[in-house]
């Protein structure tokens, strides 16, 4: 029986994207959920699963893990949505579906740009789309807990195709929803805009984007996060250049050597071979899509934030996004043949990056089954009455989040330095009635954890209710 290759490239052509879409989906949502499962997720997942049922019972967003009001923290109006659907369904399985439907969901715009507007053949354009659902960057976001930011992903790739088709009503929603994901994104729009002054037929609209960015960061830093916040806090990732915005800027404008030093680190150049190898470094072969991710990517570059040196997490998501249509649009740059080799050599290499820096790395099959400190803490979890103040280390979290009050180990009674807190610190530590460590992850407890907790057993008189597995649970008082 000979295959009919022609209808079958035809079906395909069209349900191509749907079918990608879906299959990258199931496959992020049950990495996610199996991460969930053993209780991997720790302080990100335990800080929004508390903050969806704060913001799902009515109560102020204090987030008392960290310390802050959410809007404090970072602008991320976009979470308010997700959490009201925590009313109705679980909170932590919601907030992985939508992370993991809002990576997927890029599928749909990228295949347009690569089919579309870099002009790329169907196989090669599947080739792309493939590569950026194997991309190890947007995977480990998926798996490094939970961040609404991600739903940037899909609203960027729509904003940069209705730039290539000039829908500018669509691009303003696209661009509206980047711009409630975090501030950070404040500061890739205001690029976005600058890079589409190249073209004379965007300049108008390049324009208007790039004040709107600018706006809307100085407004989600100056006026909402400050007031909630008496402060914009993420200026600590930058505190070796000065205290504040203005400071900050100064000292990098006096100093362009010691921030070119900064910057020139070694692990930012890992980093960024990181970053560009799954891709095979195509994407420097079309740079102007990757501008508008360059000025929030030096500055996380810059910062103190560990994290955001590695692939690992939350800060690669703006240069995956232009990484990937630049990578398209480069490989449109050949043509026939040699087109579809390039691109199949494009998932042979995001696979096997993959497989040695991704997902696949991590094995999340492995996490079906539980380990015995897994199921030790989710029985003495059960031993918590429900809404009772709790403190506890990160993985306790995303089981206890039920509750108003929640501390991160050995907060509140040390490290704990809120802002603009309601509730008096005096009032908080007297209102802790139970202490739920896990002291089995030599890295997850520190030496002066456990001198704390020694500390504690005869400060606040502990009562020893449970002990296994490196599981301990005290409640407070006689």
């Amino acid at each position: 029986m000979s295959i009919d290759r022609r209808a079958l490239k035809e079906r395909w052509r069209r349900v191509g994207p749907a079918v990608m879409c879906i299959a990258l989906f199931a496959f992020n949502f049950s990495a996610a959920l199996a991460h969930s499962h053993d209780l991997q997720g720790r302080f990100d997942l335990g800080y929004f699963d508390q903050a969806a049922w704060l913001v799902a019972h009515g109560k102020p967003v204090f987030v008392t893990v960290r310390g802050l009001y959410l809007l404090g923290d970072h602008f991320s109006p976009i979470f308010w949505p997700m959490a009201e659907l925590t009313r109705v369904f679980p909170v932590n399985g919601t907030l992985l579906f939508v992370q993991s439907a809002a990576l997927a969901l890029g599928v749909l715009p990228l295949w347009r740009i690569a089919r579309r507007h870099a002009g790329l053949a169907l196989w090669p354009t599947t080739a792309v789309v493939a590569a950026y659902a194997l991309y190890p960057p947007l995977g480990n976001v998926n798996l490094a807990d939970f961040h609404p930011e991600v739903v940037a992903v899909p609203a960027l790739l729509a904003a940069i195709l209705c730039v290539l088709e000039r829908r500018w009503v669509l691009f303003a929603v696209a661009i509206a929803v980047a711009l409630l994901c975090k501030e950070d994104f404040s500061i890739v729009v205001a690029a976005l805009g600058l890079t589409m002054l190249i073209d004379p037929e965007t300049r108008t609209a390049g324009a208007i984007t790039a004040v709107v960015g600018v706006v809307t960061f100085f407004v989600a830093t100056r006026v909402v996060q400050s007031h909630y916040a008496g402060t914009f806090v993420q200026t600590t990732f930058l505190s070796q250049y000065g205290s504040n915005l203005g400071q900050i800027a100064k000292t990098m404008v006096l100093h362009p050597g010691r921030v070119l030093s900064d910057l020139t680190a070694d692990q930012n150049f890992s980093f960024l071979v990181a970053a560009l190898a799954p891709l095979l470094f195509l994407p420097l072969l079309a740079p102007k899509w990757i501008l508008p991710a360059i000025p929030i990517e030096v500055l996380y570059l810059l910062s103190t934030r560990p994290d955001a040196h590695r692939i690992t997490g939350q800060y690669t998501i703006a240069l995956s996004i232009f990484l990937v249509v630049a990578a398209a649009f480069a490989v449109a740059l050949l043509r026939g043949p040699t087109q579809t080799r390039l691109a199949l050599l494009l998932v042979i290499a995001a696979l096997l990056t993959n497989a040695s820096s991704g997902p696949l790395h991590a094995r999340p099959w492995d996490w079906l089954q539980r380990e015995p400190s897994t199921d030790a803490l989710l029985a003495a979890a059960k031993l918590v009455p429900p809404g009772a103040a709790v403190s506890g280390t990160e993985r306790t979290w995303p089981v206890l989040f039920d509750r108003q009050d929640l501390y991160g180990f050995p907060a509140p009674w040390q490290g704990y330095a809120p802002k603009k807190d309601p509730i008096s610190l005096p009032q908080r530590q007297a209102g802790v009635r139970y202490i739920l460590v896990d002291t089995g992850d030599p890295l997850q407890w520190p030496s002066s954890d456990a001198a704390a907790l020694a500390a504690f057993k005869t400060q606040l008189k502990l009562r020893p209710l449970y002990d296994k597995a490196g599981i301990q649970l005290y409640a407070v008082g006689p």
